[in-house]
């Protein structure tokens, strides 16, 4: 069955718009269906013409408004507007549309979502129009779309326009506007359906309820079966007909909307109002169903009890008629227990050479909490992106390179290689720890490069006052080229840098020489290198230089002996060793150089592992039967704290989405912090939570909403360039109240909720002014779906904004959780949140029912 226009679904979004057509005399089949009818009238003034205001039909219009038009709920396809005036038709009518991303591009992959337009985002387009001017009236129709509309490319030359609001700007000295009929290319048809009531029950039960119709138009509705003491209620409603062993229902006679072009959303859908009583009880049996989806055959709602046929279906409702097709939820107990080796089996595998998007897996490594992340890509190639880590400010001026990246090819081989046809493979330490290990073989030899962070000195706690976040972190490398074979073989290493600045050999310092910046340092140091013994650093020409800027491989002829490399024999069954040592920042001084020649690769690697291992075991509260679990448990611990940035300015712990591109997503991070929690690394998640209440308010996100917003849980803006933040999820706020309350219910920790409170009670002040903005009723004095809900906004990914069930309902478990924590610590506020709590949850839940109740109901692979 179709579903409702997902912006009416899930969004609600003003949801009382349409107004249901009434019995109407005089219909037409294959009349236009006029689209206006289903809008809301709109009048907009000011000198900008952005004052909008809705008024309840065109008789209410203002003398002194010459901006009038309409706004439906969901976009409509408009071919042809005809205006009827009091007086001889005017010239100079502007027709304008409403645009943000239509017309879209053609599908493609990847892609994250379908951009939606709404109401709140875009901008007014003149339309061109060819207009005839006829007496009193005035029909618009539309050229082909050309160079008006900025996205015209993506479908040329159509002769309509997708809208969700049009408008027409009048001469001030037009006769007024008396009608205003907006046709798209759907033309109406008669069609009689019937509903059977009280399918599937034994007892005898009472209905009372009717009929509405929305994109259509009812001409009658009929009682079907009614016995003396059912009521009928013309024109389209019933009053207790009470349903037994005899089947009753109505038939309802409408005129039905019929479109040509694929997409449209002129779908006519009949709303059945209803309740069932049975004994003492009474339950909705609310329901809508879209006529076009009759044209599959019968619908059946077992869950409503009502059965939806062709008015001259011969035969009611039998329970044989669906289809014996078992439930998926009855297969579940029929499958054998899910294992690894089945599931991978049955899951495409991931490309780790060439994904999505083109690039290629990496791991990242660094620190605990460190700002300075190293990328080692799958191919055993490792790179730093200057804005892909969470380097700003000052920190961001010690990484002095050009552009986004800064690469180091390691390769091997008398003719270089750097994994450029994907054969090799990658693994880390002991399945968990974040040492990464890429294996390759080549000219008979075996390689193996290990590699791992950690900090020039110091400790590697980012709690320990000891710690500095400027000491500079270091990538060591260890590269193991070891022969299988029976005869001595030659080993060859290169190692090359993008962007290609000259470099020099000094001793084991690898300097890059920049000409890039006039202004840049004489020297940088970027690597040191240590050759096995008895081999020496050259500097050497290589024809493949590296990758371009898209980490593609280029092949080019170089200017100069750029390349370090350097030969050496492995004789039979043994293995020989070069060491690196990469420093993440660029302003390495003498003393640093020496610190970093200094470093014992065997003693860093013990000493990192050893502090992963303790933290991991510290946190890591289950096992299961399947080891690759156990392994992923274990590795997303330190996966969390090398994702996290401790900012060097405030000491706040930053904990973004992903370690490298993404910063801080609220939301995401919560749940992160609670999964500590959970795991027992209570500390680090209040760490990671008091972020939010340190920074609450330092951003907003994006939506309707009304000033001030110093309670808003989103931002993690230190200062102006130090600032965290990325998009603009309005679920963060619900969120981290949530996060907030759970962590006290996790740790009982009264002290710190006392201290917490002010910060999380602002953040409910916030809640319930945004709530008061929503709590009107429209112009015919009906409740909105919306009622009572946070005001549109943005939600996560998708852009078009909305009235979210999603960004209500963790506002809604935010202030329910935070109202059992102050009850167990006895706060006299408690009972005054809980019941704000209650009333919110009871406004969201009427919100969901009315929308589903409007949603067309969806046929189930078993047929109902």
């Amino acid at each position: 069955m179709n579903a409702m226009p997902l912006l009416v679904l899930i969004v609600a979004l003003a949801g009382s718009f349409g107004l249901c057509c009434t019995v109407l005399a005089n219909t037409e089949e294959g009349r236009p269906l006029d689209l206006a009818a289903f809008g809301q009238w709109i009048v907009w003034s000011g000198d900008t013409l952005d004052e909008a205001v809705p008024v309840k039909a065109l008789t209410d219009v203002p003398d002194d408004v010459h901006t009038v038009g309409v706004q439906w709920n969901y976009p409509r396809d408009v071919r042809e507007i005809v205006a009827v005036f009091a007086g001889d038709a005017p010239e100079g009518v502007a027709v304008e549309y409403w645009f943000r991303t239509w017309p879209p591009p053609p599908p493609q992959m990847p892609t994250m979502e379908d951009e939606i337009d709404d109401p709140w985002q875009g901008q007014w387009l003149q339309a061109k129009t060819s207009v005839q001017r006829r007496g009193d009236r005035c029909v618009f129709s539309f050229e082909p779309l050309g160079e008006e509309n900025p996205h015209f490319q993506n479908l040329p030359g159509v002769t309509y326009r997708r809208t969700l609001k049009l408008r027409l700007i009048l001469p001030a000295d037009a006769p007024r506007l008396e009608a205003l009929v907006v046709h798209s290319d759907s033309v109406v048809q008669r069609r009689s359906v019937r509903i059977q009531l009280a399918c599937d029950r034994e007892d005898e039960t009472a209905w009372s309820g009717g009929i509405e119709i929305f994109n259509g138009t009812l001409e009658s509705v009929t009682p079907w079966r009614f016995d003396e003491g059912d009521r009928f209620v013309v024109p389209a409603s019933w009053e207790n007909v009470r349903i037994g062993d005899k089947p009753k229902g109505v038939v309802v006679h409408l005129l039905e909307s019929r479109s040509q072009l694929r997409g449209s959303n002129d779908i006519t859908i009949v709303t059945v109002q209803g309740t069932m009583k049975t004994g003492n009880q009474e339950v909705s049996r609310t329901f809508s169903f879209s006529t076009r989806d009759l044209d599959d055959g019968p619908i059946h709602v077992p869950d409503i009890n009502v059965y939806v046929t062709e008015s001259d279906d011969p035969k009611p409702f039998d329970p044989t008629i669906d289809p014996q097709v078992t439930k998926i939820r009855d297969l579940i107990p029929l499958e054998p227990e899910q294992s690894y080796e089945r599931a991978s089996r049955e899951i495409p595998p991931q490309d780790p050479w060439v994904r999505q998007y083109g690039d290629m897996v990496y791991l990242v490594a660094a620190a605990d909490a460190s700002w300075q992340k190293f990328a080692v890509r799958y191919d055993g190639n490792i790179f730093i992106s200057r804005w892909q880590t969470k380097a700003f400010g000052a920190e961001g001026k010690r990484l002095k390179w050009p552009g986004s990246k800064i690469h180091f090819w390691i390769g091997t081989g008398a003719e270089p290689y750097f994994g450029e046809d994907h054969q090799g493979s990658m693994a880390v330490a002991e399945e968990y720890l974040p040492i990464m290990i890429n294996r390759w073989e080549r000219d008979g030899l075996q390689y193996e490069q290990e590699s791992f962070a950690t900090l020039l000195e110091g400790p590697l706690d980012p709690n320990d006052p000891a710690r500095c976040e400027q000491t500079p972190a270091v990538l060591m490398v260890r590269l193991q080229a070891k022969n299988p074979g029976n005869r001595s073989k030659t080993a060859h290493f290169w190692f090359q840098i993008t962007p290609d600045d000259p470099i020099e050999i000094d001793g084991k310092r690898i300097i890059a020489k920049p000409q890039w910046n006039e202004f840049s340092p004489e020297s940088i140091l970027r690597a040191v290198i240590e050759p096995p013994d008895g081999a020496s650093l050259e500097l050497g020409r290589n024809e493949f230089r590296g990758f371009g800027t898209d980490d593609r491989w280029v092949r080019t002829t170089p200017e100069a002996d750029r390349a370090v490399t350097c030969q050496y024999e492995v004789p039979a069954g043994a293995t020989r060793t070069v060491y690196l040592a990469l420093p993440f920042v660029s302003d390495v001084d003498d003393a640093g150089a020496e610190k970093l020649e200094a470093l014992d690769y065997d003693t860093e690697r013990e000493r990192i592992a050893d502090y992963w291992r303790t933290l991991t075991l510290l946190t890591t509260r289950f096992t299961t039967p399947e080891p690759k679990f156990n392994s992923m448990a274990r590795f997303v611990i330190p996966h969390i704290h090398i994702s996290t940035t401790k900012d060097p300015k405030s000491g706040l712990f930053m904990v973004p989405a992903a370690s490298y591109l993404y910063s801080v997503y609220a939301n995401e991070a919560c749940f992160q912090a609670m999964l500590l929690d959970i795991l027992g690394d209570s500390k680090r998640a209040r760490q990671c939570l008091e972020t939010f209440v340190t920074l609450q308010g330092s951003r907003m996100f994006r939506g309707m909403y009304t000033p001030p917003h110093d309670g808003v849980y989103h931002g993690v803006k230190v200062r102006e360039d130090y600032d965290y933040t990325v998009s603009s999820y309005n679920l963060d706020h619900g969120t981290v109240l949530w996060s907030l309350a759970r962590h006290y219910l996790y740790t009982r920790d009264k002290v710190w909720l006392e201290e917490t409170l002010p910060s999380m009670l602002k953040a409910v002040e916030w809640i319930m002014r945004q709530r008061q903005a929503t709590m009107h009723h429209d112009l015919h004095g009906r409740r909105p779906i919306e009622y009572g809900l946070l005001p549109a906004g943005h939600l996560e990914d998708n852009s078009d904004w909305g009235y979210w069930f999603a960004t209500n309902a963790y506002c809604v478990a935010g202030m329910t959780r935070m109202a059992e924590a102050m009850a167990d610590i006895g706060h006299p506020h408690a009972g005054t949140i809980a019941h704000q709590a209650q009333a919110y949850r009871d406004d969201l839940r009427l919100a969901v029912i009315r929308t589903a109740e409007r949603a067309p109901v969806v046929k189930m692979r078993d047929g109902t």
